[in-house]
This record gives C-alpha cells, structure tokens and sequence, in this order.
C-alpha cells in the first residue's frame, strides 16, 4: 500500500499484503472467517463462503466532491465470463458500509444476465444505466483497468482498458447530480459456490482537484457599517483580504479594512466608512477573491438589509385584499388568500408575526417588509400558483377563510394586533359577486376604521388585484361616529362593551356611566380595539336591568360617538337545567352537507355559551355516558332570552342547504360531536359537566311518509314538553325547506289551553303531506290531578282501533299526545273522519273517558 500526498487522493495496491490497517477496508462475514476477502500475490481476492452468497468490502477515503472534481481508477480480473450469479458492483460513493443495503450513490456493474456483458455506471436505485457500454468488452472474462471522473456540475465519464493497460477508451458520459455526498467505496460480489475465489481487484487510485471558485453562502450585518461574509470554503489571505475586491452600492463603497478571520479562513470581516442606510436593500459585489487552490470568483453579486426592529404600531401593517370564496374562479387561481401592505415607514422582519382566524393560527417566515410593499399570503401548497403575482408568503396551518364571514387577525412577534378586520358577504354589495371569484378589496387605506364600509368587492376583470394597487382604491374618509352593538355583563364584576368599528386608544373609566349607579374602575382594550372591558367597582345583580351610557370615545379616525345613546344590559347568568334546551337536530345532513344542533334559551337569563359544552353520548345500563365533548363557543357569545342559536362547522354550508335560515343566528365552532346518521344522544352539558339537557333521538321519530329523511331536522314541537317524549320532535316541515336553523321552528305547536277535565285535539284538519301546515294533530289533555293510567287510541268510523298513541300511561295533570294520520304498522290512514278515544283510570276506581273528532284530509 502507498499513500501520496496531494491535493486530495487514496491509493492502495495491497503490496502491505493486507486490508486491516493503512487504510482500514471493513468486509462482511458471510463465510465466518471474519471477513469475506484477503490479499494474495498483492493483489486484494474476493474468499466468501463455499456457497451462492453476495459479499462486499468498502473504506470511508472519500474526499469532498462539493467543490472537487474527482477521478476513481482500478484494476479488476475475473478469468470466467461474467453472468447474473457471478458478477461485480464497484460502488464510487455511497451512503452505507453495508454495500448490500446502501440506498444513495453510484456504481460500476462488471457482469449481468445474457452474452452483452459491458461495463455500465448506475445511480443507486435505477434499472436503467446512465453510461451503458455499446460493446460486450467484459463477455467471455477480463482482466479490466477502469477510470470514473466526475465533475462539480455532475457530468461524468467512463473509460476502460479492456487489455489491462492503461490506454483508456471513452465508454460513455452522461449528467446526474441528484447525490452530491457520499461516505464509502467499495467492492461488491455476487458468487456461485464454485467462484467464491475467482474475484480479484487491484491499484485502487481516487483523487481529487478543486476546481471550482468559493461560493458565498451567506452575507450577516454585524452593524450599521460592517459585514460578515460567509464562504463555503477556505480562502487565501491576500485575495481575501485585498479591499478592491469588495463593493457596496448606494454610495456606501469599497470597505475601509478587511480581514481573513484567524480561526476560520471562510469567514471574511469588512469595515466600511459610511453607514448603511436603514431598512435599504443594499448590494455588494465579490470579485477576484481566491481558494486555497487558486480559482478565482469572478463576479458575485448579494443583496443585503440593515435592519433595526421598530415597534410596530396599530395600523402599520393592514389587510387591504380578501380572497375568502375564490370558487367558481374567474381569471385568479382557483385559491383562498389574503393581502396584507406595509402602512408605515418602518422595515419589518416577518418573522413569528401571526395570520389568524378564532380557530387557527399561521405563524410567518423571515422576510423582510418594506414601506408601501404588498404581499400575498396564502396555503403553502398553493404560493407557486400566486408567486407571478407579486411577493408571496405560503403558510402551514392556513387558517381556512369562512365565505360568508370571519374575523381576521395580524400580530406581530410581540403579539400584538396590527390589524383585524370582521368581514361579512353583505361587504361585497353585490350579490352576484358574493357568489364567488371575487376578492374584498380595501377602498381607503387611510381610513383606519371604516369597517364594512371601506371595503367591497373588486373591480377588477380577473376578479382580484393580489400583490398590486386595489382596483377600487379611492378616497373614503370616516365621517361616522362609532355606534355600541353590544353590551352585556359578563360576570357580576365586569362589563363587554362591543363597537362597530376599531376606536381610538385613548378610553378612560369616565367615557362610561352606568344605571343603577355601578362605577367603572378601569377598561381592558379588546385584541381588536373594538371591545372594550370594563372592571366594575362594586357587583351586579341578575335580577336587575342596567343602562349604559358611553360619551367621549372616538374611533380611530377621531369621531366623537353620539352622546345621546341609552343601551339596555343584564348580568350573564349560568343557566340551570332546561333553561337551554336542544330545540333543532340534524344528524342526517345532505351528502356534502354538515350537521347543526339548534339551541333555545327558555328562561328569562342571559347566558353565555361559551361556558357550555355539546357532546355525544351512549345508553348503558340505563345511565347516559359523554364521548366527545367539545365547547359550545370559543369566545362570548350571549344568547338572550327566547332567542335561538346554531351550532355547526359550517356557516356557508348550512346556509347554502339552508337558504331560509337566519345566519345571524348561526355559531361556527372548530369541532361538532359526531352524531349518527340513524340513532345517537345530543348532551347539553355546564362547565361543571352537570346535564342542562339530553336528547336520545332517532330517525324513526321522523314522519313515517317521509320518503327519504336526508337533509331533514327532527324539530322540538315545544317548550315545555319533556325533551325525551317521541311526541315532542317532528320533522321539520317541506314547506320550510326540512329545517329551521337560527329561528322559530315549523312544527311549533299553536300551544291551545285545555280545561281541566277535558282534551282537545288542534287542528281538527289534518294533511300529513309533510309541508309544515297542519301535518298532525295535539290532543292536548287536562285532568283534576296527576297519576291517572291512561290509554289512548285512533278509532276509524267504524270503532276499529288503528293506532294506540298511549297504552297503560302514568300521566301528570296537563300534558298532550299527537298524530300524524298513520296505523300501527307507519302507514299513511285514509282520508275521512277518525275519533281520538282517550280513557283513564283513577287509583280510587275512578274512570275517565274521553273523546274527539279529528278529519284527515288531502290535497287535490
């Protein structure tokens, strides 16, 4: 073995007569000797094991190949003609020792199945040669002296002597540089029992030049007037340290001093005389500075900022484009984005900054933002589509923009809100607009408060202007003064006070007067500067109604609120069992439709949903146990008195199955309980866990001629009936278009009185077409006491018994059955005259009996 020192290069011809040391080769151990090779006569013999076996021996003397070009030179002989059982891979560079399970890198094959057998150069992982050799030199034998080079770009060559000699024939060349690393060389054989021995290899050269000029890798501002560059290897000193070879534009210059740093010759310093200006992109340009072997940079040019992080303020950075509903596409990407401008005359790095919704939270990448510079922001997936047009930052996490309305969040790293916009359809003004493929477009980037106001649909043909001056951009100043939307107590110590618009900062616990006389020690600014949080001084009470009073407060453009404004409020309360009530189920939804669980307050409190919680469940052993439990709100959210609310993951979805519906109503929440599309349990929980309400539903609780029950509610028919009673859900009606999200449900009952001692069955028509008019009848029912055994049936005009509504029923003193002109087996009765038989027993032996005339009709 001889080493030589050059530049970079391993030799080793096996004249030491081993393989264990100077340099150490490592083998495998397939014969169990310990390695699979040894050296004789001086040249390196494959010795597996006296059976078919694939052996291998490689080193780890690579050089760099970065910046080298690199040349491999070898001997190999094998006397017998080469074939699929018995051949050899030599491995250039790869990524293993274990030449058997290596995945990346490069080889020569000497031997394959037919009579073809040519020397081929493979990338690991590929069937197909990248330099196939046109001849069979290696068909019947060979005894073979083979030369790889490669290059930085990627471009190899393959030659060969077929004689032994050294007068190299190009095979091939070829470019591939997917693999750029690699740690080990190698011999791998593939043997038949009888050729374990017949493998030999010899003069094994690999050695490298440089040939490639430094590249600069990086460019850090240490200060307003001095840089580090980064090389990606070592210079030499007087090329590195030579001051005309370094030139920063805008005046600044060649530097006044440069030095090669000491430890690390890669690193060079530079001093300059003038400052950098601040938040500037600057250029320097590199020239003539050299290697370690001499090759020069001719000419390099690098972009660089100084930067000194300044505070943003509110406004400084603000959303000027919304593209929440890009669907059916106009002339924009098929994509959902928002476009965010610099307002200020401050350089931001974006870095850590936040887009968020009230469900997710994107967090921003390093990059610098200049004053009056726009920028795109969008899913990661989708930032090549909009990268032409303009500056473009794609984001994991995107939060999913709602098409009917959202409320958008900028923070910075500090997490503070620059900007926030509530965005809503009716800002477009223009249905047809609203529908999709438009963005919402800022009107007035000066008007720091305009709301729905300064924003509306773009005019722009291709429906949007991403990274580009609005089309609509004009003059929009804000002349109204703020208006209260909102208030409400949220604990018996503090106030939420909500505005229409963002206001000004400068609030004071005087601008707010509260009746009965409650004192306001301080306010809390809301994230968006459009709540605002007053801590009380003393307490309020539930049973009280209080007025507010709001004077001196201005919005953000300086107008003075209306002073003559009066706004009633009431202490939120918790509500106590079926105070809320489950009043609307979907659990069936239209294919590519959502569920919706409708709540109902029915008590006289204001209650904040965001302290309750909606689950699943399931019956056992009679008990009822929660599964999924998820909130019922993310923030405050107050449902007044006799008001309805619902609950689904999709707004826009339930409105466009829904187009009745009352969206004002609706609560988009991150997560529903899954609720099965034939039988589940709806859980309504408080904070402590504790049951507000329960509902077992069913499908079969659904009108039995109801053809199919897809996209149909199961509706509660009233307020005061117990939840779990199957006589106190239907269908929602046809004619409402089989739900009632946000609003008073189709099936309510009309709620007739009944005297004591009697039942009265409303209407005393019935059509169970399934419209909402009239599709059953109440017998609503009132006795002298509780705890009668009542059975109740549907007698036709001859007495016949078609349907037992109630057999053997321990009943309270008022309360009311219903039918919907079907028997016993769910079919439909036919028209005519029907008598509703009610008859009780009293525990003294007293016995009640009943009657009323009920007609099924049909619509002709």
């Amino acid at each position: 073995m001889v080493k030589f020192p050059c530049q970079s290069q391993f030799t080793d011809d096996f004249t030491d007569g081993d393989f264990i040391a100077d340099p150490v080769w490592n083998s495998s151990n397939k014969s169990g000797d310990g390695a699979d090779f040894q050296v004789q006569n001086g040249e390196l013999q494959s010795k597996g094991p006296a059976a078919s076996s694939t052996i291998w021996i490689s080193n780890s003397n690579l050089p760099d190949m970065h910046q080298q070009k690199v040349v491999w030179q070898f001997t190999a002989r094998y006397d017998a003609s080469p074939s699929g059982s018995n051949n050899t891979e030599i491995y250039l560079f790869c990524d293993n020792s274990d030449l058997s399970s290596t995945a990346d890198g490069y080889f020569i094959r000497l031997g394959e199945s037919g009579n073809d057998d040519g020397i081929d150069l493979f990338k690991i992982g590929s069937s197909t040669p990248l330099i196939a050799d046109p001849n069979p030199s290696i068909a019947s034998g060979y005894m073979v002296n083979i030369r790889v080079t490669r290059d930085t770009s990627g471009k190899w060559e393959l030659e060969a002597d077929p004689s032994g000699g050294f007068a190299y024939v190009m095979i091939g060349t070829a470019v591939d540089k997917e693999f750029t690393t690699g740690s080990h060389f190698g011999f791998k054989v593939e043997h038949t029992s009888t050729r374990s021995q017949a493998f030999f290899f010899d003069n094994i050269s690999i050695s490298s030049s440089d040939i490639k000029a430094p590249d600069l890798v990086s460019v850090e501002v240490v200060s307003r007037s001095q840089l580090d560059l980064i090389f990606s290897e070592r210079l030499e000193t007087s090329a590195g340290e030579d001051i005309n070879n370094y030139f920063v534009s805008d005046g600044i210059g060649y530097p006044s001093s440069v030095t090669v740093d000491e430890a690390d010759s890669r690193i060079v310093h530079l001093d300059f005389a003038s400052d950098f200006a601040k938040g500037k992109m600057h250029q320097i340009e590199i020239k003539g500075v050299q290697d370690l072997s001499g090759n020069a940079i001719s000419s390099i040019f690098y972009g660089f900022v100084y930067f000194v992080e300044e505070l943003a303020a509110f406004k400084d950075v603000i959303i000027t484009e919304i593209f929440a509903d890009p669907s059916p596409p106009n002339d924009l990407p098929e994509r959902e984005f928002i476009e965010v401008y610099n307002n200020s005359n401050k350089v931001f790095d974006l870095a850590n900054w936040q887009f968020s919704d009230l469900k997710d939270t994107a967090i921003l990448n390093s990059s610098y933002f200049f004053p009056g510079d726009y920028l795109i922001l969008c899913p990661e997936e989708a930032a090549p589509e909009l990268a032409p047009y303009g500056q473009v930052m794609g984001l994991n996490n995107w939060p999913t923009l709602n098409n009917n309305e959202d409320f958008l969040l900028i923070r910075d790293a500090h997490n503070r809100v620059t900007d926030s916009v509530h965005y809503s359809s009716s800002w477009y003004k223009s249905s047809l607009k609203s529908d999709g493929g438009w963005t919402l477009e800022l009107i007035d980037p000066a008007n720091l408060c305009g709301s729905g106001g300064n924003w509306t649909a773009s005019e722009h043909l291709s429906g949007g202007t991403p990274g580009a001056i609005n089309s609509v951009i004009s003059e929009n100043p804000d002349f109204t003064p703020p208006l209260v939307t909102e208030v409400f107590g949220l604990r018996a110590d503090s106030v939420v006070v909500r505005f229409n618009e963002v206001l000004d900062t400068d609030i004071v616990p005087g601008n707010f007067i509260i009746n009965p006389a409650v004192e306001v020690s301080s306010v809390i600014p809301g994230s968006g500067l459009d709540e605002i949080g007053l801590k009380l001084s003393d307490q309020l009470h539930g049973s009280i109604t209080y007025s507010l009073k709001v004077n001196g407060i201005r919005d953000c453009s300086g107008n003075l609120i209306d002073e003559e404004n009066l706004y009633d409020f009431y202490l939120v309360e918790p509500a106590d069992s079926f105070e809320i009530i489950i009043n609307e189920v979907l659990f069936n939804p239209y294919s590519g439709g959502v569920d919706f669980v409708e709540l109902y307050n029915n008590s006289s409190k204001h209650v904040n949903l965001k302290d309750l919680l909606l689950a699943n469940g399931e019956k056992l052993d009679g008990q009822y146990h929660s599964k999924q439990i998820f909130p019922v709100a993310a923030s405050n959210i107050v449902l007044k008195p006799h008001n309805y609310i619902a609950l689904t993951e999709s707004s826009i979805v339930l409105k466009e199955n829904y187009p009745r519906s009352d969206e004002r109503n609706f609560n988009e929440v991150k997560r529903l309980p899954a609720y099965n599309d034939d039988t589940g349990v709806v859980i309504l929980l408080n904070p402590d866990s504790a049951v507000l309400d329960l509902f077992e539903y069913s499908e079969d609780l659904h009108l039995a001629l109801l053809a199919d029950k897809e996209g149909v509610s199961l509706e509660r028919i009233s307020f005061v009936a117990p939840t779990n009673e199957s006589n106190s859900w239907k269908s929602a009606a046809s004619a409402a278009g089989f739900a009632t999200p946000g609003y008073i449900n189709s099936q309510v009952s009309k709620g007739f009185q009944t005297n004591s001692g009697q039942i009265i069955a409303e209407p005393k028509v019935i059509v169970p077409d399934g419209s909402g008019h009239n599709d059953y009848t109440t017998i609503n029912y009132a006795f002298d006491k509780a705890g009668y055994i009542v059975t109740t049936r549907i007698l036709d005009a001859f007495g016949r018994t078609i349907k037992i509504l109630g057999e053997n029923d321990y009943l309270p003193a008022e309360g009311f059955y219903t039918w919907d002109a079907t028997d016993e087996v769910g079919s439909k009765v036919r028209t005519g005259y029907y008598l509703v038989f009610l008859e009780a027993f009293g525990l003294n032996g007293e016995v009640l009996r009943f009657k009323e005339k009920v007609v099924v009709g049909t619509k002709f």
